[in-house]
């Protein structure tokens, strides 16, 4: 008996289209953004590219777009027929202005269009007949109750849309556990940003206006030009694509490019180019450590080295879970952790201190008063003493993820509540929100600069005499002789 005879048709019509000659640009060192985000849909289920503007987010999405509903996409694990994808725009006339101009040119012989609105270049669908795929296009200006019924394989939004209708498209993605795509330029902060980007099956792709220039898009000389003359909150956003600053925020001076580095041929690079570490850091760098315990909240526990020569931190692992007791945190300590030149800083959960203490990890009571934190992560941001290992592959066997994104993405977004006319002033205080790794953060830098004979809090009289540390209810003599400290961590 005869094979069946090889169905070309499909492949023959990919051949023909203008996305099989399509290629990603790359930077002199070989890095490709565009080509890691369409690896990415291999291997997440969410996958968002969080970029500058004019660096090709938009062209890639269209791109990706395509191969998936032509069934060549090398990578993501998706029907390759018989698929059903939304593509969707922030209003309809962004739809016909930008995505349809960029999905349009990649369409291959035989794709049929249905028009929404013909004279206004805004399509309603497209099929390819060689595959039966199928791609709709929808708007955020529609309701989300007009978007309801669906099934999908894949959604791609581009930029960032109201909350409703990102929950709306993941619900319709639910059933065949499909693949969310996301480009962007978060000129305009959405709250579920920073969530969506925390979620264990989402992968964060990150380029910049430079990396594009180097890659021969742009005139570095222009790029350079251009960014000189934003305000600093909107370079980030524009050049560097970090999320758009909440009003009144914290830590104003934080920035990704300045305090975020990346492993690169055994360094540590920041984005801006410049070596800030080896890679390892050296065993024999001192090691600290703090924890803001939770347990219906999450725990939050960072791990950092000293850069004897600089004095910089360099925050190498986040440990950030809800419901695990302190119990299982010690046993975490004691495996996963380096030795620490001091004990844990910790804060006040009494209990949970005593239960790391019983199983043999020592603690150091947290200054608590918040006004002197935020002002010494102030002074170390403006001074470029700390450092955040970006690094997604680094994993812990109890909490997943432990680089330590999660603090930069909660500094970034940590802010003062909004004051309202015509409403009672707020408390002049943080917003209490995805906060727990800044109250680390807070512990881990009053302690270092403590330690290093920096400006520390003036202690506190207590009746009877004794002393207390500022918002601690452990005495002074907590500080003792290192020697009788015994062994912290030790576990790499």
């Amino acid at each position: 008996m005869s094979a069946a005879p090889l169905d070309v048709g499909p492949l023959r019509a990919f051949l023909a289209s203008p996305v099989a000659s399509w290629r990603p640009w790359t930077t002199p060192e070989g890095e490709s953004p565009q080509a890691d985000f369409l690896k990415a849909a291999g291997t997440h289920k969410v996958v968002i590219f969080r970029s500058g503007n004019q660096i090709g987010k938009t062209l890639v999405g269209s791109v990706t777009t395509s191969l998936l509903l032509q069934g060549h996409h090398p990578h993501a694990a998706v029907p390759r027929r018989g698929l059903r994808m939304w593509c969707s725009a922030l209003s309809w006339d962004t739809l016909a202005r930008t995505l349809w101009p960029k999905i349009q040119p990649l369409l291959p012989a035989g794709c049929q269009v249905v028009w929404r609105q013909k004279s206004h270049n805004l399509p309603h669908s497209v099929s390819y007949p060689p595959t039966d795929n199928k791609v709709y296009f929808v708007s955020a200006e529609q309701t989300p109750d007009k978007m309801s019924g669906a099934t999908l394989h894949a959604a791609w939004l581009d930029e960032p849309h109201p909350a409703p209708h990102l929950r709306e498209v993941r619900t319709r993605l639910l059933r065949h556990a499909g693949l969310l795509l996301l480009t962007m330029t978060p000129v305009r902060r959405r709250g579920w940003v920073e969530d969506l980007e925390r979620e264990e099956t989402t992968k964060v792709i990150r380029a910049s206006l430079y990396d594009a220039a180097r890659a021969g898009l742009h005139d570095l000389a222009e790029v350079e030009r251009y960014a000189a003359a934003l305000p600093e909150h909107e370079r980030r956003v524009r050049v560097y694509g970090d999320l758009a600053q909440a009003e009144g925020a914290v830590w104003p001076d934080f920035s990704r490019r300045r305090h975020c580095v990346r492993v690169r041929e055994g360094e540590l690079v920041n984005g801006e180019g410049e070596r800030v570490a080896p890679w390892p850091l050296p065993a024999s760098w001192p090691r600290y450590a703090s924890v803001d315990f939770g347990y219906r909240n999450p725990t939050a526990l960072l791990v950092g080295a000293v850069d004897p020569f600089t004095g910089r931190l360099i925050v190498e692992a986040c440990y950030y879970a809800s419901g695990i007791r302190a119990a299982r945190w010690a046993e975490l300590i004691q495996r996963e952790l380096p030795r620490l030149t001091r004990p844990i800083v910790a804060d006040h959960d009494l209990q949970a201190r005593a239960e790391l203490e019983a199983q043999g990890v020592p603690t150091l009571a947290a200054v608590k008063s918040v006004d002197a934190g935020l002002e010494t992560v102030a002074r170390a941001l403006a001074a470029d003493r700390v450092a955040l290992v970006i690094r997604d592959e680094q994993r812990s066997a109890v909490t997943g993820r432990c680089d330590a994104e999660r603090v930069a993405a909660e500094v970034e977004a940590y802010h003062y509540p909004e004051q309202r006319e015509g409403r009672p002033s707020v408390r002049d205080a943080p917003v209490k929100v995805h906060d727990h790794t800044c109250d680390a953060l807070r512990y881990l830098l009053v302690e270092l600069e403590r330690s290093q004979g920096g400006p520390p809090a003036p202690p506190q009289a207590k009746p009877g005499g004794r002393w207390l540390l500022p918002g601690s209810d452990a005495e002074d003599d907590e500080y003792t002789d290192p020697r009788s400290w015994g062994r912290v961590g030790g576990g790499r």
